[in-house]
């Protein structure tokens, strides 16, 4: 029977190491980890792996068996190891609860090993567990410090810091005057982020309801940031003139389909809005129509 140890890139695996396990179920397995990542330790015969967070050098043993493999793998050799074992127990079967119940008692166990070892290397791994929310600004706060510390330029790192900015998000545009835009001078106000195109039949046409919103709250605290994925400068320009988008806040860089933005929020298509709250905390994405009112209404309601 097979072991492999493989690194999860691109929706696809790329091994790293590959043996046969032993007649008395013993094996070892090398390899050459450039970096921090997670990594999947694989009985592919049995479809059961292992998650690691494996660092250069790391070297660890399992004390398991096949039926168990997966859900109690006891290893050791080093201190992220007993953060996979409790983790293990955890993804296992929960006698007597139901699925949400064990989904809370994970998430809640992702949380709390999260905030009480920021730098911990297993928490590349737990972050597939975290519910990116303003509920859990605070541990992503304590780890994207700890890895850009201790893991700095890591993709682990980058990763964190990408999920942070989706709950507190922050935008490297320009306005049309060509000046950087910073978010934070909104604070205290709920803001719209309104993702459009002056070439985007479906965002032309919801701007009047967007315009109408805004006329509706803006004395309440409610502001817009239109963040626009044209390349055309003066399209842009007369677009915003033509529809009445009189809110200053208007940014871009150009690039239309191969702006920044599109990767780092998971855009595939517009119009798409984001909503946040008085803390420039994420409330709601994807919405529109009066799902997307209500949700304004409701943060501006709540002081």
């Amino acid at each position: 029977m097979d072991i492999s140890l493989d690194f999860p890139a691109e929706n696809k695996l790329e091994n790293i190491s590959k043996t046969k396990i032993s007649a008395d179920g013993s094996f070892e397995l090398t390899g050459n980890i450039k970096e921090l990542n997670v990594y999947q330790l694989t009985i592919p015969n049995l479809k059961k792996a292992i998650p690691l967070s494996l660092l250069p050098g790391d070297q660890i043993s399992l004390q398991t068996n096949a039926d168990e493999f997966a859900l109690n793998p006891n290893a050791s050799g080093t201190e992220w190891c007993e953060t996979l074992n409790k983790f293990a127990q955890f993804t296992a079967p929960q006698p007597g609860l139901s699925p949400e119940e064990s989904f809370q008692k994970l998430t809640n166990f992702v949380t709390s090993e999260m905030l009480a070892k920021p730098e911990n290397p297993f928490n590349v791994v737990l972050l597939y567990y975290l519910i990116p929310s303003a509920d859990n600004i605070k541990v992503l706060e304590e780890v994207v410090t700890a890895y850009e510390f201790n893991y700095p330029s890591t993709i682990p790192a980058l990763r964190f810091r990408k999920t942070l900015n989706m709950v507190r998000p922050q935008f490297a545009l320009k306005t049309l005057e060509g000046k950087e835009f910073d978010i934070a001078t909104l604070k205290g106000k709920v803001v719209l982020v309104d993702f459009w195109a002056s070439w985007c039949g479906p965002c032309r046409k919801e701007n009047p309801n967007i315009v109408a919103m805004y006329k509706k709250y803006k004395s309440k605290g409610f502001e817009i940031v239109s963040i626009s994925l044209d390349e055309d400068y003066k399209k842009w320009e007369e677009a915003i003139a033509a529809d009445g988008l009189v809110w200053p806040n208007h940014i871009s860089d150009l690039g239309g389909w191969n702006s920044y933005v599109i990767g780092e929020f998971g855009i595939s298509s517009i119009p798409y809005t984001m909503v946040l709250d008085r803390n420039g905390l994420l409330l709601a994405q994807g919405l529109r129509g009066p799902e997307l009112e209500e949700t304004i209404k409701k943060a501006l309601d709540e002081k």
